[in-house]
Formats: C-alpha cells, structure tokens, sequence
C-alpha cells in the first residue's frame, strides 16, 4: 500500500467517524495544522503516528496495510470479530514490512518482547 492510499485512508477514516481535522487532532495533542500536514502527505507519518490516529478513530490497522479491508469490516467498534481463518488470511496477505509492524504493534499492545528469529 502506498504512503497516498495511507493518507487517503486516514481522512477516510476521520470522516467515517464524523471528525474534522481539528477535532481528531485535539484527541491526539496535535495542531490542526501538523495534523493536516500528515493527513496531506506533506509531514511524514511514522508507523506510531498512524497506530495513535487508528487507536483514537477505533479503526483495525488491517484497514491501513490490507487493501481490502473496508472501513466498515475495520470498525472496532462493530459486533464482528475476526474468526482466526480470517485473522490468518489478513496476516498472510500482510507484506513483509506489514508483518513487521503487525508485530511491533502486537509487542506493544501485550506489552511482552520476545525475540523473532528471522529464516
């Protein structure tokens, strides 16, 4: 997925969730204007950063890394959870980077580090 169709799912995602830019930045401790900036391409958006806005929107990370996820099927906030066929099917669609920052991010949510041996 490419850093456009990032941004553009981001402000996809502010919109879905009926938030103008300035409201979303309040949540996140940003300016409307630094966070117009990431929203627009202009400043860069770290992995964090995108996790933090996805964290404050309710929205799965899958919808930033998996071309076809839609946001309804990425609400968090929706009754549907994955079955574990279709949190394997995600991670194997995953690139390596994506599989790379979906294990940081599982570190950071469980709070535990463990070591990957890399094949």
């Amino acid at each position: 997925m490419t850093l456009s169709l990032i941004q553009e799912r981001i402000r996809e995602a502010r919109r879905y969730r009926g938030f103008s830019q300035t409201e979303l930045a309040e949540k996140l401790n940003l300016s409307q204007a630094a966070f117009a900036r990431i929203e627009s391409g202009i400043a860069p958006l770290s992995i964090d950063r995108a996790f933090q806005i996805l964290l404050a929107l309710s929205v799965d990370f899958s919808f930033l890394t998996v071309d076809s996820i839609t946001i309804e099927e990425a609400d968090l906030n929706s009754s549907h959870m994955p079955t574990r066929v279709e949190l394997i099917n995600l991670i194997d669609s995953l690139s390596p980077e994506g599989r790379e920052a979906l294990l940081v991010f599982s570190r950071t949510l469980s709070g535990h580090t463990f070591s990957v041996q890399r094949v």
